[in-house]
């Protein structure tokens, strides 16, 4: 099978990893990825006036096209030329392997696809489902800081964490899902142990996979290297980011789905 035409996808609620899932899954050489795509994020028909508008004019869009080294002109002749978001995604991720000369395998890292999962899966039927999940309250509480995106209200930020919940609790129903789950706090805190097990599911060979590259609190380097990435657990500073009342406002609405994932009120953990 043409792997330019096969990519998996990395979906979950943002804040939750999957950059760094992204940057760790570049070290294999037959990897690559773009920065987020969002082909799949919106709701309105592709062709439309309203999907056009929003893939010509969103500057998070457009900024992402630079820094994959694909041009304004050439951004927009796809998507002319392009009957389906599966013919622009093929085009998109062949168009960035072409320009970075490196990998032959691509794979779209975009969390909010998570809302088009069901369109990926009748578009990819047989593309791997790769959803990253993290502990809520972790979650909620970097949305909350506005660092890497737009500050979001409480409420807000609970929904981007309990309506992905939602959304993958009924995918994981569907047969032959092809779906992979995979927690934050399992990568950060064994990350030499996940990624082996990952790329084996994914079929790629884990030999080729430069393992040195990855740096933890217990393998250091006393000289860094170009490349190297730091993991380290999950530091869970909810505490200095949440009130009480939210805190309990999180668990309240989060609790129904937590528990399908094995996480628990981080304080009574602990404590």
């Amino acid at each position: 099978m043409d792997q330019t035409t096969n990519p998996f996808f990395i979906i979950g609620c943002t804040r939750s990893g999957t950059t760094l899932l992204r940057n760790l899954l570049r070290l294999h050489p037959n990897l690559n990825a773009p920065e987020e795509t969002f082909f799949y994020r919106w709701g309105e028909p592709y062709g439309s006036d309203g999907y056009r508008h929003v893939y010509l004019n969103n500057p998070t869009i457009k900024h992402h096209q630079s820094l994959d080294g694909i041009v304004p002109e050439h951004a927009d002749a796809m998507l002319a030329q392009s009957s389906s978001r599966r013919e622009l995604s093929v085009r998109y991720g062949r168009a960035f392997l072409r320009r970075t000369q490196r990998g032959d395998r691509w794979f779209d890292k975009t969390p909010q696809n998570i809302y088009g999962v069901l369109l990926i899966r009748a578009q990819f039927p047989t593309s791997k489902i790769i959803h990253i999940h993290r502990h809520p309250l972790n979650v909620v509480a970097s949305l909350r800081t506005g660092k890497v995106m737009p500050k979001q209200s409480l409420v807000a930020a609970v929904n981007y964490w309990v309506e992905a919940m939602q959304i993958i609790g009924v995918y994981r129903q569907l047969p032959n899902n092809n779906l992979i789950e995979l927690a934050y706090e399992e990568l950060v805190t064994a990350p030499i142990i996940t990624m082996g097990e990952l790329l084996d599911h994914l079929g790629e060979d884990v030999s080729q996979y430069d393992f040195s590259k990855i740096i933890t609190p217990t393998k250091a380097k006393s000289e860094p290297e170009l490349g190297d990435i730091y993991v380290e657990p999950d530091r869970s500073k909810y505490q200095e980011i949440l009130t009480s009342d939210e805190i309990d406002f999180v668990l309240k609405y989060c609790a129904p789905y937590m528990e399908q994932f094995g996480y628990k009120d981080l304080r009574m953990v602990e404590s």
